[in-house]
């Protein structure tokens, strides 16, 4: 009985101790990690303290040249040219916008375009990245002050009216 009760003493005291210890050892490494993270920096920031650093960078990134030098640029075959990587992640884009939505969301757009007459092809006008222009569509017309109404324009074509 004794026993039992000094294990019941002691058991509440020892759980919280070792709970310390691992907070205690959980902290010491993020600290280690923070350390190693503002070693790093001043690293990198006394590089850019370096002017040649700093040219060989500007030269890197931004492609600038010394007065009298010529840039070349190589292009790599694997990777394409710039038209072919833009198209590539318009479609990635697009698809990680599209599996981002949510479902619920595709259903009421679903059931607004099937209760539309004509073309709709983005009922959210969520930005969608297009690689080729497409042919821009007219702008609505602005309330004008005119005194004929704008249904009795000869020139309005009557498709357009329908689809307003």
């Amino acid at each position: 009985m004794f026993a039992l009760i000094g294990v019941l003493i002691i058991a509440n005291p020892l759980t919280q101790y070792l709970a310390q210890q691992e907070e205690i050892r959980q902290a010491k490494s993020e600290l280690a990690i923070a350390k190693e993270r503002v070693e790093t920096l001043e690293e990198e920031k006394a590089l850019w303290s370096d002017p040649v650093f700093i040219q060989a960078q500007a030269r890197e990134r931004l492609g600038f040249v010394m007065p009298g030098q010529t840039l070349y640029i190589a292009k790599d075959p694997k990777q394409g040219d710039a038209t072919t990587r833009l198209n590539k992640r318009t479609e990635e884009v697009n698809r990680l916008r599209r599996e981002k939505t949510p479902f619920f969301v595709t259903g009421w757009d679903s059931l607004v375009i099937a209760g539309q007459v004509g073309e709709r092809a983005n009922p959210q006008n969520t930005p969608i990245l297009n690689d080729s222009p497409e042919p821009e569509a007219p702008a609505p017309e602005s309330p004008t002050t005119e005194s004929t109404p704008p249904e009795s324009t000869p020139t309005q074509d009557p498709q357009q009216e329908f689809q307003q």
